[in-house]
């Protein structure tokens, strides 16, 4: 059991009717920054990547629709995380990288991947 996870799960949840709601910049649902959500039955906590005015562009539900699987580890892949990406596939997430620097792409909304420029330098997408 992953208690770290689990206390911020808790935490989330108890202060949930004190946290902020925000109307989301592109669908427009109303939605919180941070918070736990439920897709293919796993319970995953997802920060929604910040838009314009520090509001996220989508709603939590709307980023859980738009998840894909990493094919190393069938784990969820959410927006805006690290991936390995060669001939439009996900080789590996975040997670099951060998290093961190190995990420070539972001995982972006409607299904892209974007090449990108990892903390560490400028990787290719080949």
């Amino acid at each position: 059991m992953n208690i770290p996870y689990q206390i911020h799960k808790l935490l989330l949840v108890f202060s949930q009717p004190f946290r902020a709601r925000y109307a989301a910049n592109v669908c427009g649902h109303k939605t919180r920054v941070e918070d736990v959500i439920e897709h293919n039955g796993v319970d995953s906590i997802v920060r929604a990547p910040l838009g314009k005015n520090n509001v996220p562009d989508y709603c939590l539900h709307c980023i859980s629709k738009m998840t894909t699987q990493c094919t190393g580890c069938t784990l969820e892949v959410y927006i805006g995380q690290w991936i390995i990406n060669r001939d439009d596939t996900i080789v590996a997430c975040h997670g099951c990288m060998e290093l961190p620097t190995d990420a070539n792409a972001r995982w972006m909304p409607l299904g892209q991947a974007i090449p990108g420029v990892f903390p560490f330098g400028t990787f290719s997408s080949k």
